[in-house]
């Protein structure tokens, strides 16, 4: 309740207030109407060029990253998570970043082919950035996200993390991705059931070119709409707006 009073009295008194989607825009429209929307951009000289992503020996690998606040979301899609591991267990690893510090989460997948990595003291997120491009070589990656009030505010953030990377995306049809990811072309919308995310995820695995080229596309796309070049413009526009409110 503290926080939600102090953010409010500071939403209140902002010259103007920038949010990065147009559903946070709507609810904090009542407490200030002075209000722009910049959707986030990745500052593009965070990154360098990346080596050929290679098979692992034959395995493929694939991943989820996410804060411990997406323990939720992680557990919407365990029963496809584990049907899939267990029954390519010889061909499949699947790595799981930040979210599953939770050793009671780590104790579900027991047994089958999962490696639980941490980013170390890359709690920044620049530090965090090098440190993707240095770990993370994953053949295809998953964004499940379950449609909840809270979560409908969220940006499309993952799409262009994973896409700038050249990585593949498997991605919850719900609106912080439905509005971004087309569906085949730069990544994989899916409904939230077992069933569809088991589909998915048994067709990325099978499909080496599939992967290639969604992963070319993501990254195409975020290269070109999402980086600071594109998106310095509207942050300038956005400060300029405050100024002239002074």
């Amino acid at each position: 309740p503290y926080h939600r009073l102090l953010v409010s009295q500071l939403v209140r008194a902002a010259t103007l207030v920038v949010v990065a989607t147009e559903e946070l825009a709507r609810r904090l429209a009542p407490l200030n109407g002075r209000l722009r929307v910049v959707p986030n951009h990745l500052d593009e000289r965070l990154y360098c060029p990346l080596p050929p992503n290679g098979r692992h020996g034959g395995i493929v690998r694939f991943g989820y990253m996410g804060t411990y606040t997406h323990l939720d979301d992680l557990l919407l899609v365990l029963p496809a998570l584990r049907h899939v591991l267990t029954r390519h267990r010889r061909e499949i690893e699947f790595e799981i970043v930040g979210v599953a510090a939770d050793q009671g989460l780590a104790e579900l997948f027991a047994g089958l082919p999962v490696r639980i990595v941490s980013p170390g003291d890359a709690f920044h997120y620049p530090d965090f950035v090098i440190w993707m491009q240095r770990h993370l070589r994953w053949d295809f990656a998953i964004a499940p996200l379950c449609d909840t009030h809270f979560n409908r505010a969220k940006s499309d953030l993952k799409f262009l993390d994973y896409g700038m990377l050249g990585i593949p995306g498997i991605f919850s049809r719900v609106p912080a991705y439905a509005d971004t990811v087309r569906d085949e072309v730069d990544g994989f919308l899916v409904d939230n059931d077992t069933v569809s995310w088991q589909q998915a995820l048994e067709r990325l695995l099978g499909d080496a070119s599939l992967r290639r080229r969604l992963g070319a596309a993501a990254k195409k796309r975020v290269m070109t709409e999402r980086t600071l070049t594109q998106g310095a413009a509207l942050w300038r526009a956005a400060l300029g707006e405050a100024l002239a409110r002074r």
